[in-house]
């Protein structure tokens, strides 16, 4: 089960000063007005995963990159966030 705000999302790995790599969580939010916030996800993602697998950060986008075969196009959302990096959370 998704979460009600989001529409489709993808997780990738971004630098991160001391981790080298943290998840970043990429998401199309279902209305503009009311995107999610990262706790809600977060708070929603604890009964499946540790909390140190959750995403450090989270961007909102209009849509995904698709592969021809209709699939996230994760390599296209790197090069896109290649620049991008997390805070050090200590």
């Amino acid at each position: 089960m998704g979460h009600p705000k989001v529409a489709s999302c993808a997780v990738i790995a971004v630098s991160h000063p001391k981790w080298e790599e943290r998840p970043l969580l990429v998401v199309v939010p279902r209305q503009t007005d009311d995107p999610p916030v990262l706790e809600e996800i977060h708070e929603m993602m604890l009964e499946h995963l540790a909390k140190w697998q959750l995403p450090d950060a989270m961007e909102c986008v209009e849509d995904l990159p698709l592969t021809a075969t209709g699939k996230v196009s994760k390599l296209t959302l790197r090069k896109r966030f290649a620049d991008y990096v997390l805070p050090d959370a200590g």
